[in-house]
């Protein structure tokens, strides 16, 4: 009866299709609101992203009883935060945020001018700094009308990976933010303001008319990207109205395809990269790949590198030239750039293994902002020769085999002359 049973799950187990994890998108999307009148405001966006297969569940701040994780296991993958006047932190747990991005999952922070300090901190953890409370972000050359607070902007990222170059400017309206400390390759703007934007801050006794300028010109970020070591991606802007339906008819949809080409970098749908295969061989045998090289080996490393196609649904060659492979054993022995192969996904570079034996790895670690990075290593050990394959006779020891030879060649004729004269003088001395 077992055999039967054990007979009949295995065809099961066969016949069930295979999913790799690549095939599973990651749909669930969380939506945390301060308010459900932020959902008919800001329709067109959530609906952009059910139109994309995400299945969004709602959830009011202050009134939903809601959990990310439970015994262990998240309900989400995506999390949306447009809940900026959050005050209580029993409600809103930080932590709970910076956990949820550390698990490789994804988070889209929407800031405004009313934004609490408890949402201000949990940008603050991300590295982005807002503007001081109550301030607002002004343009007078660029604004919309007569609304200075509404403005234009075209200073774009020159990255497709987060987004097409789009004519005429992004709309915005809001506060602005700033890096903490500074741009490196995980945290980055990705929309900048205008030269003639500045960042105006009020005093609270409106009745004196003090106001203080905080910032000016492209140095205020309206939107940045933040891209954890474990690829986990965080986009974070102070204009909640960047989403929202009234910019997305003022800008003529431009807003919107910037909005939806922002969600999909946001939500790993664009910049991934994948290492597909990694070989190594001799220059002149590519049939196998050895477990260890010697000495002055001529080698050759490849790696295969692809992209997801959002558009074509599929992955596809990644082509560039900035990658490079190290060869290193503590520290680099190699370090040189890899070649694309023209028309794949294939990246090659040659070199002659150094006169250092140990254990060494090839290593790729590519991290380019827009992109995941990147970190593959394989170690491989390299010997010193053996006895019997050191060089019968070195080139650079020639002027030593030559004395050698010649002190022979002395030597010899030396014994000759000797053993010559020596039996002429015994003929001289018998004839006298």
């Amino acid at each position: 009866m077992r055999s039967y049973l054990f007979l009949a799950l295995t065809i099961l187990a066969f016949s069930l299709p295979v999913f790799s994890q690549e095939d599973i998108k990651k749909e669930r999307v969380l939506v945390v609101l301060d308010n459900l009148a932020i959902r008919d405001t800001h329709s067109l966006f959530f609906q952009d992203l059910e139109n994309e297969g995400y299945n969004v569940d709602f959830k009011v701040l202050n009134y939903d009883n809601f959990k990310i994780q439970e015994f262990g296991e998240y309900h989400y993958d995506q999390l949306i935060l447009f809940c900026t006047s959050v005050t209580e932190p029993r409600l809103f747990k930080t932590d709970k945020i910076l956990e949820f991005f550390d698990s490789g999952r994804n988070v889209l922070i929407a800031a405004d001018v009313d934004t609490s300090k408890v949402f201000r901190q949990l940008i603050n953890q991300f590295g982005i700094e807002t503007d001081q409370f109550g301030s607002r972000l002004y343009d007078d050359i660029k604004k919309v009308g007569d609304d200075n607070t509404l403005f234009a902007t075209e200073n774009l990222v020159q990255q497709d990976a987060f987004s097409p170059q789009i004519p005429e400017g992004i709309l915005y309206r809001g506060i602005g933010l700033t890096l903490s400390p500074y741009e490196n390759f995980q945290t980055y703007g990705i929309l900048r303001a205008s030269e003639y934007t500045y960042s105006k801050l009020y005093s609270y006794d409106y009745s004196t008319g003090e106001e203080e300028i905080i910032n000016t010109g492209n140095k205020i970020i309206l939107a940045a990207g933040v891209q954890g070591r474990n690829n986990a991606r965080a986009v974070i802007t102070g204009s909640l109205d960047l989403f929202s339906n009234e910019l997305y008819a003022k800008s003529n949809g431009r807003n919107r395809r910037y909005a939806r080409n922002l969600v999909s970098w946001n939500f790993a749908e664009s910049g991934v990269l994948k290492v597909d295969r990694i070989y190594h061989h001799f220059a002149n045998d590519a049939s196998y790949q050895p477990s260890e090289y010697k000495l002055y080996d001529d080698i050759v490393y490849e790696i295969d590198i692809t992209t997801w196609d959002p558009s074509q649904k599929k992955w596809v060659p990644y082509v560039a030239n900035d990658i490079q492979l190290e060869f290193v054993m503590l520290d680099p022995y190699i370090r040189m750039p890899l070649t694309n192969v023209p028309g794949s996904s294939t990246y090659k570079a040659e070199f002659k293994i150094p006169d250092k034996h140990g254990v060494f790895q090839f290593k790729v670690t590519y991290r380019k902002p827009g992109f995941s990075f990147i970190q593959a290593a394989t170690k491989i050990p390299v010997r010193p020769f053996k006895h019997n394959e050191y060089e019968r006779f070195l080139f650079e020891a020639y002027p030593y085999y030559l004395t050698v030879f010649a002190t022979l060649v002395g030597f010899f004729v030396f014994v000759a002359y000797f053993l010559f004269d020596a039996s002429k003088e015994k003929s001289v001395k018998k004839e006298q």
